[in-house]
């Protein structure tokens, strides 16, 4: 799409996670779980191999350290023998052309909002995480007001309170509308509102029809897709101001005016109607926390934090006069800082839904546990190896931005946190495996303890003593009296009082002792 009279960008970006349910029993997802996904997407999505083959992807590639790359770009294509080890497989929408309307409610008028779609994307980790993002550019709207209305109201896809009516009054849109030629897409919210763990149509009907029918299954098997970390999506937002930058610009007394304006504040935290009362003693310590302002004096502000990456900069006209290229700072948005605002999204999804796994395996029976929880530690580490860095560029302002989305999202405590979670039911795993194994090695050592006795009389009469006989045991008495006297009477004796123990059957180990006493005076007696 054509970027001339562009006046402000908008990234919505939603991560789920998706789980495989079993029709009887739980199953931690494996790779052919991610398949199961992909098979059933839509005709309309497109997968996408990035292996750098224009300007663009080229510059996009290069500007990662090789263990990012594996993490953000999927690089071989299905017949390619490394396919199936890739961290992350992307798509990206067939449709063009189309609209995103946000239709908000005001005083029982409706206001519409059309961003044109510059592009609909997906990511699908093996982690069991994937991410939806709408590229979305408004050539329309260029007052500041529109520009937070537009992401308050354009990332909401489910109500924050009920009832809905007043929730569309202050901060839903009455509905948000997909436009292509040949089909749109609506949400009103009522059937999120009838199943509150229902994905919004607008992501599922994207998905595809397979996703819509809740009791379809595959081989027993059906997706379930839930909302891993907000009800709301995160933004990425370039906006071009040349009034809102050059008074952000003005230094008084070494303070830049934007550490203290509520503007600033609403558009960095997302919101449209924030109560001008707020405290100031907490406001400018969040805008200073969240700001980036290293490129400030050439008309560039970025800001992070959990739920945002934004940027005001000059309008386009104005930032020809300052850069060769007048669209890098927009590109770089859509590009390179979507890329690390994505990894670090799948870390963040990908940490909650460890943690989710961790507390429902802890509450299963101890049935095959070991294996489960053996599974998920190698899950763990696979993440912790290849989709967890520490630096994923070389180059300074990318490391400083990823610093800072990383510290917004508290990543680094949250794994640390998953790391303790992860060891403890890995040493309960252990524990158990080890318990195991002792109670193994007790019976072993005790059913050795029972054939001491046939052992040592063996060992003192011979094993010849009836040489002649022994073919014929079960017709000599005699060979039938030593038999049962010196060798099965010692050890099943000792066996039963083993599976007594075990048990906890003391009365029962009386009875069966009585038994095998009795049995045996009957056989001496004949």
């Amino acid at each position: 799409m054509k970027k001339e009279g562009l006046k402000s960008l908008h990234i919505f970006m939603f991560p789920f996670s998706w789980k495989i349910l079993n029709k009887n029993k739980f199953k931690l997802n494996k790779e052919s779980d991610l398949k199961l996904f992909m098979k059933n997407l839509s005709g309309k999505w497109e997968y996408e191999i990035h292996n750098g083959d224009n300007e663009k992807g080229y510059n996009e590639l290069m500007y990662f350290f090789d263990h990012g790359k594996e993490a953000m770009f999927c690089r071989y294509g299905q017949w390619h023998k490394k396919y199936a080890e890739q961290m992350v497989f992307n798509y990206r929408y067939r449709e063009k052309d189309g609209k995103y309307n946000i239709c908000i409610r005001k005083h029982n008028e409706i206001c519409k909002y059309a961003l044109f779609i510059d592009e609909i994307r997906l990511k699908l980790y093996k982690t069991g995480i994937g991410i939806i993002s709408f590229y979305l550019m408004n050539k329309e709207y260029g007052d500041k007001e529109d520009i937070l209305r537009i992401n308050d109201y354009g990332r909401r896809i489910y109500p924050p309170f009920l009832p809905i009516d007043k929730a569309k009054e202050t901060f839903l849109a009455d509905r948000i509308e997909i436009q292509f030629k040949k089909y749109n897409i609506k949400e009103e919210f009522e059937s999120v509102i009838k199943n509150k763990y229902k994905i919004p149509s607008i992501i599922m009907k994207l998905l595809g029809e397979k996703f819509m029918n809740p009791n379809r299954t595959y081989k027993g098997r059906k997706i379930h897709i839930t909302p891993i970390i907000d009800d709301r999506m995160f933004v990425i937002c370039w906006y071009g101001n040349d009034e809102l930058i050059e008074k952000f610009k003005i230094n008084q007394r070494g303070k830049y005016k934007y550490e203290k304006d509520l503007y600033w504040y609403n558009f960095m935290a997302i919101n449209n109607n924030s109560p001008k009362y707020q405290s100031v003693k907490y406001i400018r310590p969040f805008i200073k926390e969240h700001t980036y302002d290293r490129w400030i004096k050439k008309g560039s502000l970025y800001a992070i934090t959990e739920n945002s990456l934004v940027l005001i900069s000059n309008e386009i006209d104005k930032l020809e006069e300052i850069f060769l290229n007048p669209w890098k700072l927009v590109e770089d948005l859509k590009t390179i800082y979507y890329d690390i605002v994505c990894l670090a999204l799948a870390q963040r999804a990908s940490v909650l839904k460890f943690s989710n796994e961790v507390a429902t395996i802890s509450m299963m029976k101890k049935e095959n546990l070991i294996k489960k929880i053996s599974k998920l530690y190698g899950e763990y580490l696979q993440f912790i190896n290849r989709m967890y860095f520490r630096e994923v560029t070389p180059k300074e302002q990318g490391n400083e931005i990823y610093s800072k989305i990383e510290w917004a999202m508290k990543i680094e405590k949250d794994i640390m946190n998953l790391k303790k979670e992860i060891d403890e039911i890995h040493e309960y795993a252990r524990l158990m495996a080890d318990e195991r194994t002792n109670k193994v090695l007790y019976v072993l050592t005790i059913i050795g303890g029972a054939f001491v006795i046939p052992s040592f009389f063996t060992g003192y009469f011979g094993m010849n003593i009836y040489e002649e006989k022994l073919l014929l045991w079960y017709k000599d008495s005699d060979v039938q009296r030593w038999m049962y006297c010196y060798f099965l009477f010692p050890a099943i004796s000792t066996l039963v009082i083993i599976y007594g123990i075990l048990k906890n059957k003391n009365i029962l180990n009386l009875i069966f002792l009585l038994i095998i006493i009795i049995f045996l005076l009957k056989v001496l007696l004949l």
